[in-house]
């Protein structure tokens, strides 16, 4: 059994560096230090008799199995401001490359958590019809304010105009949001 570390309110932005699975439940170890829980095909009481509590999150079922944070998926992102940065490095104070336009895209190849928001690494920028290869950091979202949003997964496929851009397949980066 261990001890909780901390309460993470539903919501927040969490990056993991790595997983494991303990006894069916899929465990996170995030870059702060400690687990989290990520998903369990255990029920939510058989949890928390076991680890000491979830994560402090209402979790969300899937299928038989309850899921306590979303991965942030990997893809093409549409800007939702004018203006929005692209720089140099993961850190939003790292030197400005350029600004994109409103309503340009960017092929969000990783993503990383910095200072409560969540940042991706870009590769493309699609504007007016035309591809441009870009390498810089974009802002994606923090808890309470969302720069873009995601438009289609890696690999092409379409996001449900129902998707709110915080859930789905295809997370190839470390960024996850804690369960709401």
């Amino acid at each position: 059994d261990s001890k909780v570390k901390e309460i993470i309110a539903p919501g927040s932005c969490i990056e993991i560096c790595s997983t494991r699975i303990e006894d069916g439940v899929v465990r996170g170890l995030l870059t702060s230090g400690g687990y989290i829980s990520l998903f369990s095909s255990l029920g939510k009481a058989s949890i928390a008799g076991s680890r000491g509590g979830a994560v402090g999150a209402a979790a969300s079922k899937i299928g038989s199995g309850q899921m306590f944070a979303m991965p942030v998926p990997l893809g093409t992102y549409q800007n939702l401001q004018d203006g929005l940065v692209i720089t140099s490095g993961v850190s939003s104070t790292s030197p400005m490359i350029t600004k994109l336009k409103k309503d340009a895209c960017a092929e969000i190849v990783e993503t990383r958590v910095e200072d409560g928001r969540v940042r991706g690494r870009i590769q493309s920028v699609i504007y007016g019809g035309a591809t441009t290869e870009a390498n810089g950091f974009i802002n994606l979202f923090e808890p309470k304010y969302r720069w873009a949003k995601i438009v289609s997964f890696k690999g092409g496929r379409p996001v449900n105009s129902q998707a709110n851009g915080s859930s789905g397949n295809g997370n190839g980066g470390n960024a996850s949001t804690a369960g709401k």
